[in-house]
């Protein structure tokens, strides 16, 4: 089976044994097939200019030329293509420059008011930390109070 697959295969693309033609007909075919060009005009890009001298050829090459009107109206396109490219490029980074500025002020609201609260819970801190001071001071003065008292 396996050989009869390689045979059809072969006849198929149109390779057979010591016969290198056939595999690259096959090949051509196959670039004509997905619609590269294999002939050797490939490189062309028109008819050949016939001129019988120097002076024919130049102007024939000169017609063949666009004129400068065309080339204006091309250059004010392009030019145009250029503005609106520049403006949506501006305005882009506009618009981004106001989101990270934006962002950039939220953080820093945040970031003020996280150093806020911590600020708030150190007092906190501070604050039981004395009111634990001054109840074992007063504690202790009672007790002493008492002691010479009861003595």
């Amino acid at each position: 089976k396996i050989l009869r697959t390689r045979e059809e295969h072969r006849l198929e693309t149109g390779y057979r044994k010591d016969d290198e033609n056939a595999g690259i007909n096959w090949f051509e075919r196959n670039l004509v097939r997905i619609g590269v060009d294999t002939s050797g005009h490939a490189a062309s890009s028109g008819p050949e200019t016939q001129a019988t001298n120097l002076k024919d050829l130049y102007e024939k090459m000169q017609e063949k030329l666009p004129t400068a009107a065309q080339l204006q109206v091309e250059a004010d396109k392009r030019m145009q293509k250029i503005k609106e490219t520049k403006k949506a490029t501006d305005m882009a980074r506009k618009e981004r420059q106001r989101r990270q500025h934006r962002v950039a002020v939220e953080q820093q609201a945040a970031q003020k008011l996280v150093e806020q609260q911590r600020s708030e819970e150190d007092e906190l801190k501070w604050l039981f930390q004395v009111t634990a001071d001054y109840r074992k001071e007063a504690s202790q003065y009672d007790r002493n109070l008492r002691l010479k008292e009861a003595a």
